[in-house]
């Protein structure tokens, strides 16, 4: 049977990966052999003691509710503690789930009636089901946790529950307390090898200090006023323990506590000393199980063994196949009863048969147990693990087939009869609202198209919709309002492709209307391709049960269109066609299997994409076999007993994308960030900056993970209660709107060219390079281009340039000189100022001493390695002359490369439509259009001073590549009434941004930096670059922003401040 999946620890691998064997319960007949003489025991090794194991906790919560329903991991012979925090002085009331008989053990107030805590427990082998919190009434906050634990005594399994608050240990008064910072919890247990439980709630605090002898099991918080703590510990002697948290502030804090208590030492049958363990190594001619006494098996005489300690045997082979070979046995004793049996020499040219495996295990419990070593040639009959069985019934599910591609047919357009006489003078007719698809969705089928029209001038009115891919429809024709609709047929939209789409209003009188702001939407019809086969790796087998405990894995996948893999579906199977299928388990890549023993584990899995795109399977991964145990032929009462397993999906938690604010504010009613060991969501600037000190506000009313300066959110940098600033986009609007200059031109920023400087061309000569053994493959390059080699003695090319270096003159290392580490490793001569950047893998750190001096850009490259590397660029200015550049740093790691731009720009050419930006204005106003660009060689500066550029968009802007400001005093600021696209290639991008829809960053591996500020309804944030050391968002305050607006606005709709912390 196949089985449980549980939140696995790393289980150390001494013996246990190894352990093999077969059930072998019965045989049609024994072999003839000469049994040698049984030694006399004498004494019997002290039993392991048992002890409770705690297997998961999870939490769950809420506000404003009567009841909390938390989800809880099934088992056998389980005790589940069930603990409830909640602000206020309400009990519960019942717990009831997983067909337990749920026993309340104890209710503890805070010292000033502030919160009450409950703890109940109940003791069974459920299924995985929900376990329901009950209070009754209404309370404002609770947080609630359901805690497993393995190994409890059934008949007894806790004692001794105790609480405590400020007032001390099992107050009941609930009044008169006065806050403090330090808890204590006294508990107590009679029975050695028990489990020490303690719940805390901190309030609106957090544990700064845990008791350093107890394991935190989880935590989690709701609203402002209740943060629920679990922590255990084992306690090896019979006795009490003091629980002692140290708490970030003074709190009316409350604690319970219960001792768990182990399962009694089963009583073991001692090992009768008239049997004993025979080894049996044999040739397999006929493919039976059974062995047999023809000659033919050529069977070697049974070895009888020392029922303790550790013990060598050996006798030659009878006359048979493998004549000559001895049957060298090792017995090693591992826990009462319980046997390694290993054959120390094997056949030549020989595997072993079907599900055999050397060595095995062998379990004494009433009678002669046979441990057999059946071998087989290199070449037999029948090879093991092939054929691959064929997976039984049901298995995984179909995959989404690539559709026929066909061609689009225009959709007929016809004009409707207008409804009414034409009226002289035509009202103007609105802008349509777009209702659906929504922005910057991916998705496998074909949407209908919705938009919102009105005519003021009562006649038939309908929304015309285009789509950047050639299409041009309308919906059907309302009057005088609603929602026109247009529904691609069946030669329409079948390609996987990404496209903007808007529409006007049209009618049959009067002029269209201006057009909506466009929205992005994507189809993706093409399946993942099929994930590798899993690999199942044993972990650890039960040597009672004989259960055998795999973890399986396998790689993600990567989806070619716009959707992301987010879902994978295993199935697993027996050589027995036992079998079991989880489901969609999410997008883990890691399952736990239980298999009995003695057979052969098999696996496949599918991936399914977010647009709900599902691959073709995997092939099969297997055989993995789970060992055999041998056993005596007749157990007597009391021995090992198999407990069938159940299966349960253990998720494997991965590091995801993560944000970081540098001295900023932030806004919004929870933050919910996680951040990697070590990092801060919100976190100093560096210096030299405008604003070094800036430690920032986080305003929200609740949240989790490391808010900064080395500490969990800092109650003094925590500011919470209700958002009095609330988003208002009409705000800002409004008040610049009647001040900015109309453009007519959907390029965004494009600006009177400057008067043409002509640099002196840059010129690097003279390299010479320190590693004599890899000099040869440096070399001076130009024009530095995507698709470049990047090393001169590897294939590798550059998949990924900012557009800021493509065109540099760039010098080519050789990647072997990464293990040269004599300083400097090489030098060259520039004939103008120039700035060098290095492009140093990410992942080295710490980075060399050399490099301290340069200034990190956020800009990356990124090559074409088997795992592609990203190369973070550092800069340094040098004048005319030497520059200098150290060694890796990493002589495992990849190269740098060194790209050099000079310090005087080149003269930007006026594009198409120049003159839009000028010297007088500073607010400037782009309408009637759906679908706006940034100019990309847009840069701020429109007069010799510092400027303030301010633009109002009506429709949705689109940023495609990286842009920086000329003058870092310049100010650029971006009102969108509609959507802002963020696109894959942007890196970092200066400005304030502000949308009244959604501001998306677009899927790409890159990470972004972005110096300044967003504000919009929605944020859509798609990147998947992952690293410990780097965020893949990271925010740089700019509070200079909005003191420059204020001339415009008057005064600031948001009190932007630094707190100190």
């Amino acid at each position: 049977m196949l089985g449980k999946r549980y939140w696995l620890s790393i289980i150390p691998l001494v013996v246990i990966v190894f352990l093999t064997g077969l059930i072998s319960r019965s045989w049609g007949r024994q072999a003839q052999a000469q049994y040698p003489t049984i030694p006399e025991i004498t004494s019997a090794p002290t039993p392991t003691p048992i002890i409770p194991t705690h297997i998961i906790t999870q939490i769950c919560k809420g506000t404003n509710v009567t009841q909390v329903v938390c989800p809880a991991t099934g088992g056998t012979n389980r005790l589940y503690v069930v603990t409830a925090a909640n602000r206020g002085t309400s009990t519960v009331s019942a717990v009831s789930g997983l067909g337990l008989s749920w026993t309340k053990r104890r209710t503890q107030c805070s010292a000033n009636s502030a919160s009450r805590m409950d703890i109940w427990t109940a003791f069974g082998s459920p299924a995985n089901g929900n376990v329901t919190i009950n209070y009754g009434v209404s309370v404002s906050e609770v947080v609630g946790s359901v805690s497993g634990y393995s190994g409890a005594d059934p008949a007894n399994p806790v004692q001794n529950w105790a609480g405590s608050n400020t007032l001390g240990q099992n107050d009941t008064t609930c009044t008169g307390g006065v806050n403090n910072t330090n808890s204590l919890l006294t508990l107590t247990s009679t029975t050695p090898n028990s489990v020490l439980f303690a719940a805390t709630d901190a309030r609106n605090t957090t544990i700064q200090t845990a008791d350093p002898d107890y394991t935190q099991r989880a935590t989690d918080f709701v609203g402002v006023r209740t943060r629920l703590y679990i922590h255990d510990r084992m306690l090896a002697v019979s006795g009490s323990d003091n629980v002692n948290h140290l708490f970030s502030g003074n709190t009316d804090w409350v604690m319970n506590g219960l001792a768990i208590r182990p399962a009694p030492q089963p009583t073991s049958s001692p090992t009768p000393t008239q049997y004993q363990i025979y080894g049996w190594l044999y040739n397999e001619t006929n493919n039976n199980i059974n062995r047999s006494t023809a000659a033919s098996e050529g069977l070697i005489g049974g070895i009888g063994i020392n029922l303790y300690g550790t013990l060598y045997n050996s006798t030659t082979s009878q006359n048979s196949q493998i004549s000559g070979i001895l049957g060298n046995y090792r017995f090693s004793n591992t826990i009462d009863g319980i046997y390694t049996v290993e054959l120390l020499s094997e056949p030549a040219n020989s595997v072993p048969y079907l599900n055999y495996t050397n060595p095995q295990m062998a379990i004494v419990a009433g009678s002669e147990v046979i441990v057999d070593f059946p071998y087989i040639t290199i070449t037999p009959t029948y090879q093991p693990g092939t054929p691959t069985p064929t997976p039984p019934g049901g298995g995984l599910p179909e995959n989404t087939p690539t559709p026929t591609l066909s061609g689009i047919a225009p959709t007929a357009q016809v004009t409707p009869t207008s409804a009414i006489e034409p009226p002289t003078e035509c009202q103007t007719l609105p802008t349509p609202d777009l209702q659906s698809p929504e922005h910057d969705v991916c998705l496998n089928f074909k949407p209908d198209f919705s938009a919102y029209v009105e005519d003021p001038n009562g006649d038939n009115v309908w929304a015309h919709f285009f789509l950047s891919n050639g299409l041009d429809v309308n919906g059907n024709s309302v009057i005088p309002s609603g929602d026109s609709v247009w529904t691609p047929g069946e030669m329409e939209l079948n390609q996987t492709e990404s496209f903007w789409w808007s529409a006007i209003t049209q009618s049959s009188s009067c002029p269209d209307s201006g057009q909506a702001p466009s929205r992005l939407l994507s189809l993706d019809y093409t399946p993942p391709e099929p994930p590798d086969p899993p690999v199942c790796t044993l972990d650890y087998q039960n040597y009672v049960t004989g259960e055998s405990f795999f973890t399986c894995t396998w790689f993600e996948t990567v989806s070619e269109g716009c959707a992301n893999t987010v879902n994978y579906h295993p199935y697993f199977w027996t050589s027995t066609g036992e079998s079991w299928d989880p489901g969609w388990i999410g997008d883990q890549t890691s399952i736990t299997v239980v298999v009995e023993d003695g057979q052969e584990l098999y696996a496949e899995v599918a991936t399914q994409d977010s647009a709900g795109n599902i691959s073709e399977k995997s092939d099969t991964g297997g055989s993995f076999t789970a060992p055999r145990i041998n056993y005596g032929n007749t157990p007597t009462p009391g021995g090992p007993t198999a407990v069938p397993p159940s299966p349960t999906v253990t998720p494997t938690p991965t590091l995801g994308a993560w944000l970081q604010i540098l001295g900023g504010d932030i806004y919004q009613p929870v933050i919910n960030q996680p951040v990697p060991s070590g990092k801060y969501f919100l976190d100093l600037l560096p210096t030299p900056v405008e604003n070094p000190y800036s430690a920032g506000l986080i305003w929200s009313n609740s949240g989790s993970g490391n808010y900064g300066l080395g500490s969990s959110a800092p109650i003094d940098w925590e500011v919470p209660g209700t958002f009095t600033n609330a988003y208002s986009f009409s705000y800002y609007w409004e008040s610049l709107k009647n001040k900015a200059k109309s453009v007519n031109n959907n390029v965004i920023g494009v600006i009177n060219a400057p008067a043409e400087v002509t640099p002196a061309p840059l010129a690097i000569s003279n390299l010479a390079v320190n590693d004599m053994a890899n000099a040869v493959d440096w070399h001076i390059k130009s024009n530095l281009q995507t698709g470049d080699t990047q090393f001169g003695d590897r294939t590798y090319v550059l998949n990924s340039i900012p557009a800021e270096f493509l065109g540099a003159a760039w010098v080519q290392s050789a990647n072997d000189s990464r293990a040269y580490t004599t300083e400097p490793l090489v030098t060259f001569e520039v004939n103008i100022d120039v700035t060098a950047y290095v492009a140093h893998e990410s992942t080295i750190t710490p980075k060399p001493a050399w490099l301290s001096g340069w200034t990190d850009t956020g800009f990356y490259l990124v090559n074409s390695e088997n795992i592609p590397k990203n190369f973070r660029l550092y800069a340094k200015e040098f004048p005319a002359g030497t520059v200098t550049v150290g060694t890796n740093g990493a002589t495992g790691k990849s190269m740098y490369t060194v790209i050099v731009l000079p310090n005087v720009s080149a003269p930007t050419p006026t594009p198409e439509g120049s003159g839009d930006l000028d010297e007088q204005n500073s607010v400037y106003a782009y309408l009637g259009s759906g679908l706006y660009t940034l100019d990309p060689s847009f840069d701020g500066n429109r007069t010799a001073g510092p400027d303030v550029t301010v633009m109002l968009v009506s429709g949705t802007m689109e940023i495609s590549d990286n842009f920086s400001l000329a003058d870092p005093e310049d100010i650029v600021v971006f009102i969108v009434n509609g959507y802002i696209q963020i696109g894959a290639n942007v890196s970092r991008i200066p400005g304030l941004y502000i949308s009244s829809q959604t501001i998306s960053i677009a899927s790409s591996d890159l990470p972004i930096i972005i110096d300044g500020m967003l504000y919009a309804k929605r944020f859509n944030f798609a990147r998947t670059f992952i690293d410990q050391n780097i965020p893949t968002y990271q925010f740089i305050y700019q509070p200079g922003y909005l003191v420059k607006l204020l001339p415009f606005l008057g005064r600031s709709r948001v009190n932007w401040q630094d707190l100190s912390p």
